[in-house]
């Protein structure tokens, strides 16, 4: 395609070769800027009729972990400052959420484990 078909930024794109982007250091950038989830043992779920997660044993034995969204118990009240602003609030959710999230994990990672050791120990 002629340089003048492009959009001005993919022409600009066209005409950087490799040499000035690692000039640039973009791809040092670019890797700096992507964070990585963490490990876990937890397989992709699959999503059932009536709010139910689903975890497969991803050796494929047929055994399963099921999740009801919303079975948790209601989260505690949050705890807010004197004088409290959005952003207490908003920090005060995210850690609530964080540590609901943190429990589910462990939850699912714990099943997990506990059907590799009975069912699959020379895993």
């Amino acid at each position: 395609m002629p340089a003048d078909e492009l959009d001005p930024i993919e022409a600009a794109t066209a005409r950087m070769s490799s040499d000035e982007t690692d000039r640039l250091g973009w791809p040092d950038a670019a890797a700096q800027a992507v964070e990585l989830p963490p490990l876990t043992t937890i397989p992709t779920p699959d999503y059932r009729p009536g709010c139910v997660i689903r975890y497969w044993c991803p050796l494929g034995c047929g055994w399963w972990h099921d999740e009801m969204v919303g079975a948790e118990p209601p989260a505690p009240p949050l705890i807010l400052p004197a004088g409290f602003t959005s952003a207490d609030i908003a920090r005060a959710v995210s850690e609530q959420a964080a540590a609901r999230e943190r429990a589910y994990v462990a939850r699912v990672e714990q099943a997990i484990a506990g059907h590799f050791e009975a069912a699959h120990p020379d895993r």
